[in-house]
Order: C-alpha cells, then sequence, then structure tokens
C-alpha cells in the first residue's frame, strides 16, 4: 500500500520542483473547425495547459502580425480564443502559451497555421473515364475542368478523409488523376476544385467544390443476384412498377442500375434477402434496362449484375388514332348515305316532274280553212274539256260529245 502512495508523492514533488525552477511543459494548441477555414467562418483556438485548478493566463501570439492576445482562466486549464468572422489579417501561424505569473511561464506551444479560403469562382466540372461503375483492375481517369483560367492548382479529395488525392498544375484548363488499377482502395466519391494562391501564403482563392462523382468497383462478389419487375408485360403510362432484387445471403445492401449507371440503393430488411424498389407513374423517362446489385460491408464494392430487365411501356398513342379513325369512317358513310338518299330524293322528283309534264293534255288551235268560198258553212269542233285539268277516265265508258256552231259569212 506504501509503494503507490510513494510514487504519487514523488511525481507530486518533481513537479514541483520543476515548478519552483520555472521550468513548465508545452501547452498543445488545436483549433475548430480544423480542416479548412472559409472566409468570414468563426474560428475557435484553444490552448492547453498541463495544470487543472489553477489560475493561469493564456497568451495567444499571431507571427505575421506580431499580435498578441491574453485571457485569464480560473480553475480551468485551457484558454479559448474566438475569431467571430475570420479574415485575410487572421491567416497565418499562432502559438500560445500559459503563465502563472509574469515571470512563470510556460514554453511557447508548436505553431498551427491557419489558412483562409475565399470562394470566387465557379465549380470546376468533374468526369470519370471509362465509367463510373468499373471491375475490378480497370484502370480509370478522373477529369477536373476549368475554364480561363492558368497556375491553378486542383485537389482531388475522398469522401470521409479530407486528405488531398493529389495535386498538379492545371494544363490547358483540364486536370488528370489517374487511377491505374481500381481495387478496394480505390472506390469511392469524389470531387475537386482548384485554387490560385495570393500574395500571402495563408489566403488563397478557390472555386466552389464540384460536383460528386463515384468509383463502384463491380464483380468483388461473384454470386449473381436475382431480378424480378412487376408487371413485366403491358406496363401504361403513369402505372406503377416494382423491381425487386434478392442476394444470396441475408442483411444486403442492393443498388439499381439503369444503362448501367447507378440510380437509387437499399438495404433488406433484418433477417433478409431481397428488398423492393418501387417506381410510381412511369413515363418514358424510366424506360430501359434495369439490373441490380448488392453488398456486404462497403457500399462501394458490388457484386456482379443480375440479368437485366426491361422496362417498356404500352404505346397508348395508337388508341386514339384508332379512335379518331373509326370516326371519321363513321362520319364518311354517314355523309356517302345522306349523299345516296339525296340523289334518290332527286331522281324521284325528276321523274315525278317529267310524269306530270307528260300528262297535261295538247291544246290544239283552231285553225280556219284558209280555202273557204264565199256563203259557206264552216263547222267546228270545240273541246270543253281543254279549259280545266284534264282527268284521267276511261274512254271505253265515256262516249264523245260534239257541239256542232253554224258559222255565217257575209
Amino acid at each position: 500500500m506504501r509503494l503507490p502512495f510513494i510514487i504519487l508523492f514523488l511525481g507530486w514533488l518533481a513537479k514541483q520542483w520543476t515548478l519552483s525552477r520555472g521550468q513548465y511543459p508545452k501547452p498543445s494548441i488545436s483549433m475548430i473547425p480544423s480542416h479548412e477555414i472559409f472566409l468570414g467562418e468563426q474560428l475557435s483556438i484553444y490552448c492547453d495547459s498541463p495544470y487543472p485548478n489553477s489560475q493561469q493566463t493564456f497568451q495567444l501570439w499571431h507571427e505575421e502580425n506580431q499580435q498578441r492576445w491574453i485571457m485569464n482562466a480560473i480553475a480551468v486549464n485551457r484558454g479559448i480564443f474566438t475569431i467571430p468572422s475570420a479574415q485575410e489579417a487572421h491567416a497565418g501561424k499562432y502559438s500560445c502559451q500559459y503563465c502563472f505569473s509574469s515571470r512563470r511561464c510556460s514554453p511557447w506551444s508548436d505553431h498551427i497555421s491557419i489558412t483562409i479560403t475565399e470562394l470566387v469562382y465557379q465549380k470546376p466540372s468533374i468526369s470519370v473515364s471509362p465509367s463510373e461503375v468499373v471491375t475490378l483492375g480497370e484502370r480509370v481517369t478522373i477529369y477536373c475542368k476549368s475554364e480561363g483560367l492558368q497556375n491553378a492548382e486542383f485537389t482531388l479529395q475522398k469522401r470521409t478523409y479530407f486528405n488531398t488525392y493529389g495535386t498538379m498544375m492545371i494544363k490547358m484548363g483540364e486536370i488528370q488523376f489517374p487511377i491505374v488499377t481500381v481495387d478496394s482502395s480505390g472506390a469511392g466519391i469524389y470531387w475537386c476544385r482548384y485554387c490560385l494562391k495570393s500574395e500571402s501564403a495563408f489566403y488563397q482563392r478557390c472555386s466552389n467544390y464540384s460536383d460528386r462523382v463515384s468509383i463502384n468497383l463491380t464483380g468483388y462478389w461473384t454470386s449473381k443476384p436475382f431480378i424480378q419487375m412487376m408487371p413485366s408485360e403491358e406496363i401504361s403510362p403513369d402505372s406503377n412498377v416494382t423491381i425487386e432484387c434478392q442476394g444470396p445471403r441475408n442483411d444486403l445492401t442492393f443498388v439499381l442500375l439503369k444503362s448501367n449507371k447507378a440510380t437509387v440503393s437499399k438495404k433488406t430488411g433484418l433477417g433478409k434477402n431481397s428488398t423492393k424498389f418501387h417506381i410510381s407513374r412511369v413515363t418514358s423517362e424510366d424506360e430501359g434496362n434495369y439490373t441490380c446489385h448488392y453488398s456486404i460491408t462497403n457500399e462501394f464494392i458490388w457484386s456482379v449484375p443480375s440479368d437485366p430487365v426491361e422496362l417498356l411501356l404500352t404505346d397508348k398513342s395508337t388508341i386514339p388514332i384508332a379512335i379518331w379513325a373509326s370516326i371519321a369512317a363513321g362520319l364518311l358513310l354517314l355523309v356517302l348515305l345522306l349523299f345516296l338518299i339525296a340523289f334518290a330524293l332527286h331522281r324521284k322528283r325528276k321523274k315525278s316532274s317529267t310524269f306530270m309534264k307528260n300528262a297535261q293534255p295538247m291544246n290544239t288551235p283552231l285553225e280556219p280553212d284558209t280555202k273557204t268560198e264565199p256563203d259557206e258553212v264552216s263547222y267546228a269542233v270545240l273541246n270543253h274539256n281543254s279549259l280545266r285539268t284534264r282527268q284521267v277516265v276511261d274512254t271505253d265508258n265515256v262516249s264523245e260529245s260534239c257541239t256542232y256552231a253554224s258559222v255565217a259569212q257575209n
């Protein structure tokens, strides 16, 4: 029991002897955020001493501006220096120390560098060649491109690491980051940007980050997944489609690809080996060949692809055309029928008119005999029925009547 007490006592005695001689260990220094400071962003610098529960004074030194900040801390071993809005003047190297009195101070800490980044340029474009979905060992190149800027420095970054993958000087507005052979370490999400250095080594003007591209390694797991689509035939626009993927084991993550491009990923339910992807109100943009892959641990490392299924919409545009064609044919038949009826009525009226014309009596004018002799008597036959409409009568039963007139010529 005495040995641990003796060790603690000797440690305390050594510390007191060190303090009495004015020899203190240097503090540690850190900042938040730690990876990058943007113009106008809040910044905090921490200075930590190894002596808690002591009244201490912390000092922060800015080497470029030869400026010192001082703060007092009671019963804590940390000094916090906050910069509400980081500006170009705040960029540079910083160190700190703690003091118990004006003559009892620690050595200065190590330096930390604060680089202020101002986002002033448009984001570059980024692409992957030959494809974002590659097989194991295939060569891939990532292209980062800007417009009209020379002597810019490009930085390619990978998700979750924040470390620079590669830095090269720009040539003709485009930079290449070759990944010679893709393996499990090369799969992931990448993005890039470019920066131009200013006169200060700790201040840079940069572009916004590019869009994200992913490199997905396929064929790592050799068991082929199963895929099916419901319904599989006669899919009409605005209907709902379900694509189901099934793997060789439980608790997988499936990714659905359309035309070899990833669309969406989804985990299976607990203890299940399949999942369903729902496509609501399908349109022509959803048409194409679909395949699925599964991953076990790393979401960017996939199995071999399933067999493809094709989503093809039924062409409903032919239905209205058929309807209009039927309507047009019906109208044409109706017009033709009306024409035939009109033609028949016209012929009937024409025949009736001809019959009535032929049925009218012939009025024979009375012509006097030009060769009459004086003092002769002339006789004329008068037909009284010629002055009224002639009626059709039976000529066999009606006898003709004649009226004789005597004409005297003086």
